[in-house]
């Protein structure tokens, strides 16, 4: 702890000190990595099931997707595999969810920490990162097994689906740097946060399905929708696809232009965090 006083001291400005945050919370890996694994074991303490209600909640729902949408989705068109398409499209969806609205609170349930001891704010990122890592994984595991069976699944489509995953950290790593820092000073926006999620869910081609190339409404929505962008670059390999240029090319801007505003955003207003909590 002495090495990061000492840190401290030397970096100069807002933006070294944020710069400097990122890099000792990285270096916390023992920390921050036992505080998400914690958080897993509160969440599902003394229930009978344990870790398995990350799988039972998943397959349930899906189960649900499948037997409700299936039948009367109406666009058979736009995909051969449709319970594939869903299972993994809202597998990503869980994910991106998650690490949209806890970012949103990262450093309002850090509270104690941020107010009690001498650590890295961004370590509570990482945290965050890790400990909904953990269920992705597990439920890929899981959907992954039965898709081999069930499904033509091809282990080079797998691999490149696997290989997305870093670009979804690092802009979960963003968006809490970014909204949890607003969050800290405008409360009502975690809510704004958590209704605008449950919205854009239905805005996104997750239960239903869509035409790249194609035109109409629900084509634009699709299209304009980000998020829609970031399912296809892992939803698409797993079906046996290549993600579209434009999904490519929004990826990639997203990522660098929040990279960018995210630290601006927290480096300078890191010093205020403490006071606004």
């Amino acid at each position: 702890m002495s090495d990061m006083f000492e840190a401290q001291r030397r970096a100069k400005g807002s933006l070294g000190l944020g710069a400097l945050d990122i890099i000792q919370g990285f270096k916390e890996f023992y920390l921050w990595s036992n505080l998400a694994i914690e958080d897993l074991r509160s969440s599902y303490h003394r229930t009978y099931f344990g870790y398995l209600w990350f799988i039972l909640i998943y397959l349930i729902q899906i189960g649900i997707f499948i037997l409700i949408f299936a039948p009367v989705r109406g666009i058979d068109t736009h995909t051969t595999n449709y319970p594939a398409y869903l299972s993994f499209g809202f597998l990503i969806w869980m994910f991106i969810t998650s690490g949209i609205t806890t970012g949103a609170r990262v450093f309002i349930n850090a509270r104690g920490w941020i107010l009690s001891a001498n650590v890295p704010y961004s370590l509570f990122l990482f945290r965050n990162c890790l400990r909904d890592a953990i269920p992705l994984l597990i439920n890929l595991v899981v959907i992954l097994t039965l898709a081999f069976f069930i499904w033509d699944m091809q282990p080079l489509s797998v691999l490149i689906s696997l290989a997305t995953l870093p670009v979804f950290f690092i802009n979960f790593f963003w968006v809490g740097l970014l909204l949890g820092t607003i969050c800290v000073r405008f409360r009502d926006i975690e809510q704004l946060v958590s209704v605008a999620m449950r919205v854009i869910f239905f805005l996104t081609p997750i239960i239903w399905t869509y035409d790249p190339d194609g035109a109409g409404f629900r084509n634009q929505i699709a299209i304009y929708n980000p998020l829609t962008h970031f399912i296809e670059l892992f939803r698409r390999p797993m079906l046996g696809e290549w993600p579209t240029e434009l999904s490519l090319l929004v990826v990639a801007v997203v990522t660098v232009v929040g990279s960018i505003t995210g630290f601006l955003v927290f480096a300078l207003n890191r010093r205020r965090i403490p006071f606004w909590l």
